[in-house]
């Protein structure tokens, strides 16, 4: 087993149309849509994930 800081893991339930701020981390995000569409919007254009599907953000790298 490896162990480190520099991923990010975490548990959210949001309602349709909730929206985050957008972000530049200091680690690598991995965000899986366990249900539902998420809309992400990052440097490189707007990403439509249905469930199933996941989406990394790298270190630095901008997203909402």
């Amino acid at each position: 087993m490896h162990a480190t800081t520099d991923n990010s893991v975490a548990r959210i339930e949001s309602p349709a149309g909730w929206s985050e701020m957008g972000e530049r981390p200091d680690f690598r995000e991995i965000t899986v849509v366990t249900s539902g569409v998420l809309h992400v919007e990052a440097e490189t254009g707007v990403h439509i994930l249905p469930a199933g599907e996941a989406v990394i953000c790298g270190y630095g790298e901008w997203m909402r």
